[in-house]
């Protein structure tokens, strides 16, 4: 009887462990996409290493996507920080960090940075939004598009006389994914 009691004891503790490990691991577990298509200023782009979702966020390859963007990006290994400058805005990022630098300024993200495979991968909306500019999602189809401000400019408001740039939201068409 003894026996039996330490065996129903044992199988409830294991049952109650896995159920309560799926929940709190979904939550922060990284996902490859396989069928996001990424769209930088109406040019398909496809990426050498997989694509990340973390919570929601999409995080892509450091290097590739900067280099897509016309960024020129700097990466100290020792503090594991990446920076990058893009139109004069300069973002700072640091592996597994929530705060990051733009323009000399604390800022939050939603998600860190992160490494995967020997590869740094960066929330894609945040640089791209910190980095001149805007971000267009179509969760249907899994298609991202980011539209650059290509002028490069001093951060100020146009002055008297001058227009502002005009900003062309853009339609994401129903695309086939990139394979």
């Amino acid at each position: 009887m003894k026996k039996m009691l330490v065996v129903l004891l044992t199988a409830i503790l294991a049952m109650s462990t896995l159920c309560a490990s799926p929940s709190s691991a979904a939550t922060n577990k990284n996902i490859v996409e396989q069928q996001v298509t990424v769209i930088i200023n109406g040019k398909y782009i496809s990426f050498k290493d997989p694509i990340i979702n973390n919570a929601g966020t999409i995080l892509l390859p450091m290097r590739d996507f900067y280099e897509a963007i016309g960024a020129q990006v700097n990466w100290n290994p020792t503090a594991k920080v990446a920076t990058s400058e893009r139109n004069g805005q300069v973002v700072e990022l640091t592996i597994n960090s929530k705060t990051a630098v733009v323009n000399g300024t604390k800022a939050q993200m939603l998600v860190a940075p992160m490494i995967y495979k020997d590869r740094t991968y960066i929330p894609m909306r945040f640089v791209s939004e910190n980095s001149d500019g805007e971000v267009y999602w179509n969760q249907a189809n899994k298609v991202v598009e980011v539209i650059l401000n290509e002028q490069i400019h001093d951060g100020q408001s146009p002055g008297a006389g001058e227009e502002a740039p005009e900003v062309n939201i853009p339609i994401i068409p129903d695309v086939k994914p990139l394979k």
